[in-house]
């Protein structure tokens, strides 16, 4: 399900190795989300996502995926962007 955030950040894009294909890479950035209740989110974006021409101040449509996962004892959730398409951009074109 897609909903509205507010860009407030988004990182620098990287490159990272592919875990799947040897020699391949893959763009990764991560973004800084503001929901319409305000609640706020870190979501990591790959490839086609991540490179989106987005600045603070952006309203932005995304589904996101989320995951748990327990490493030593202690647990942690994962937060990808899904898709991710901009309603509303401050960039001038």
């Amino acid at each position: 399900m897609n909903q509205i955030f507010k860009v407030v950040g988004k990182s620098a894009v990287t490159e990272v190795p592919s875990k799947k294909e040897a020699g391949a890479v893959l763009k990764k950035c991560v973004y800084h989300l503001q929901s319409l209740d305000g609640d706020e989110v870190l979501a990591t974006a790959f490839d086609e996502k991540a490179t989106l021409q987005v600045a603070p101040g952006d309203v932005v449509a995304a589904s996101l995926w989320l995951k748990v996962r327990e490493y030593d004892g202690n647990k942690y959730q994962d937060c990808t962007v899904g898709r991710m398409a901009v309603l509303q951009s401050k960039l001038q074109f």
